[in-house]
């Protein structure tokens, strides 16, 4: 496993590093990357029916699905 904080894992990141705060660790952008891409992707794959035949058609399913995606991404986060 690559530590954000060394090389290469921070060069990897430099683009973001460099618009960034300079306390802000590797860790905390590469989970901030992570749970942003895990949003961007989840909506997409909602709002372009690709859930269909994934997650459940009952009424309140795509609620109980997101919700616990977003409990997730808070606990990664350090937030839940």
């Amino acid at each position: 496993m690559v530590r954000f904080d060394a090389q290469p894992g921070r060069a990897a990141l430099a683009p973001v590093i460099g618009v960034l705060p300079p306390g802000v660790t590797g860790e905390a952008i590469l989970t901030g990357l992570m749970v942003w891409s895990g949003l961007l992707g989840t909506v997409s794959l909602e709002l372009f029916g690709q859930f269909h035949n994934v997650i459940g058609e009952n009424p309140g399913d795509r609620d109980a699905f997101f919700a616990e995606c977003v409990t997730r991404w808070a606990a990664q986060v350090g937030v839940g």
